[in-house]
């Protein structure tokens, strides 16, 4: 059955930001100033770490293959971003493509408003998501529209556009359904994920947006997008005029973007990241802005099957790899990003996932202490694809940017049997605090969930009687926490040795009430 046409939002109308910079501003007028943002990063620094680099021509080469998609897979799992390039798009018609988007940002006012964004439809040329006139403004203008399939299509957006325009874009977003078809067919194959699990992604829904960022008088003073992870599988990005400002956050740091020659950046998103069962996480990233130059570029979104349903591939679920993240159909999936979008400052989607599917893990963990406290935890968390999970109790976000920073889940479960699987907490990536004592866990797996929490500054496992027979596999994962200040590692059932470089960073630890022996303890007197 199809799929009619739906709306994925609703924006208030507001000054284009295209017409503001023509008026030779010398300063930015107070909506579009932004002072909870972290300093941007105007030019590249070349000392920094690039973006990896993937040719399509070496994976589908049978002499490189190997080697290539070895890239690929590690692309995925350190950055979530990578170049493309032999990418086997026409040059000609990414030229034409490139063109033609600039003479459409070049139109009179009167003919680009024809685009304009109706009144509850986020699709169109406008603002994205502006749901207030009090709200900050971004600084930037752009054109929105779903490309495929083409029942969806908004009738008086890609059917309406200059023929030469539409002509070229029909071609364009072909090319790019292919593209996206090997990319995600590749990546399936080095997650060894079954054939079909990946057709949600490959056979889904083609979005694009055309940005325009103005040259502004005060750069650091505003933000073209700003930092968020998108919520597509994967995303496409062609730099329409090679001018910089896109940057990525890596272990804690704004990375300037160099875009390459003839390459398209591709990035995954929240969907992949839900798919692959965190294996390849959804980056966040922003755009900063120019003082002499404006920039232009082409975000084409290869999101799930309107039809489907959501959730970590089957072949990937495992007694050792549980699933992360809960099943939920995918128009539900898009009616909570519209919800979080036009909520407030309300937790990622799938952060939300992610503290739902902890929740049947407490559920099930055997006994628990039925006070008043702790029933309110479990009561609050509810799945009405509705509520703000930063208001759940126990949970604490980032005001600004909704990230889930504080967990605290002290005291829940007694005399339990559960194994303390981490990797239920690696969706929250920008967790801070994660509280776990006198919980009473019978041990633990899932290093790589804790290793990747690389934001985590206080870990409290104290007091759980816990048994961790191979301190060196703890050990490897704290090595990762580089920002982590506080542990507590008291009152558990742990035996092995500890190098002291690995808690180099720590402000305090308890490690009293174990059983240990090695440079653990000897770092713990």
């Amino acid at each position: 059955m199809e799929t009619k046409a739906i709306s994925f939002g609703r924006s208030l109308a507001v000054p284009f930001v295209q017409e503001l910079a023509k008026k030779g501003l010398t300063s930015v007028p107070p909506r579009y100033v932004h002072h909870d943002q972290d300093p941007p990063i105007i030019s590249l620094d070349f000392c920094s770490p690039q973006v990896p680099v993937v040719d399509m021509q070496r994976l589908l080469s049978e002499d490189f293959t190997d080697s290539e998609l070895q890239k690929l897979d590690q692309a995925c799992r350190e950055w979530g971003f990578f170049q493309l390039i032999n990418h086997e798009m026409s040059s000609r018609l990414v030229g034409k493509v490139k063109l033609e988007t600039e003479e459409f940002f070049k139109l009179p006012m009167e003919e680009k408003s024809k685009y304009v964004q109706q009144e509850g439809d986020v699709e169109g040329y406008g603002n994205m998501f502006v749901l207030s006139d009090d709200q900050k403004l971004h600084w930037g203008d752009r054109l929105y529209f779903t490309t495929s399939p083409p029942h969806l299509r908004k009738p008086h957006l890609f059917p309406n556009l200059p023929p030469s325009f539409r002509e070229s874009l029909e071609a364009y977003s072909t090319g790019l359904i292919n593209v996206a078809a090997r990319i995600l067919r590749l990546i399936g194959k080095n997650l060894r994920m079954d054939d079909n699990e990946m057709t949600l992604l490959s056979e889904g829904r083609q979005s694009m947006t055309f940005n325009y960022y103005p040259p502004c008088p005060q750069p650091e003073q505003v933000i073209g997008l700003p930092p968020h992870s998108d919520a597509s599988g994967i995303t496409i990005l062609h730099e329409i005029n090679d001018v910089q400002g896109l940057q990525i956050k890596k272990d804690g740091m704004w990375i300037p973007v160099k875009p390459l020659p003839n390459a398209f950046i591709i990035n995954i998103g929240d969907a992949l990241e839900i798919l692959s069962n965190g294996t390849y996480r959804s980056i966040e990233h922003r755009v900063t802005v120019n003082s002499l130059k404006e920039r232009i570029s082409i975000a084409t979104f290869c999101s799930p099957k309107m039809d489907g349903e959501i959730g970590p591939a089957p072949s990937l679920v495992t007694l050792e790899t549980p699933a992360m993240f809960r099943r939920i159909s995918v128009v539900d999936y898009i009616k909570a990003l519209a919800l979080q979008m036009h909520g407030n400052k309300g937790c990622l989607e799938k952060e939300r996932i992610a503290l739902l599917t902890i929740k049947p893990f407490i559920i099930n963990a055997t006994i628990l202490y039925y006070s008043d406290d702790n029933n309110r935890t479990i009561e609050s968390w509810v799945d009405d694809r509705v509520s703000n999970c930063c208001d759940w109790y126990r949970v604490e976000c980032n005001t600004t940017t909704g990230r889930v920073m504080n967990l605290s889940l002290s005291g829940l479960l007694y005399g339990s049997t559960t194994i303390l699987n981490f990797s239920l907490f690696q969706p929250l990536e920008q967790l801070q605090i994660l509280d776990l004592s006198d919980n009473i866990f019978e041990g633990w797996v899932a290093s790589r969930g804790l290793g990747n929490l690389r934001n985590l500054e206080f870990l409290d496992l104290g007091e759980n009687l816990m048994m961790i027979s191979s301190l060196q596999e703890l050990g490897g994962a704290l090595a990762n926490l580089i920002n982590l200040k506080f542990l507590d590692l008291s009152g558990n059932r742990m035996s092995g040795s500890l190098q002291q470089e690995n808690l180099r960073n720590l402000k305090f630890l308890d490690l009293s009430s174990n059983g240990m022996n090695g440079s653990l303890q000897e770092l713990g007197n």
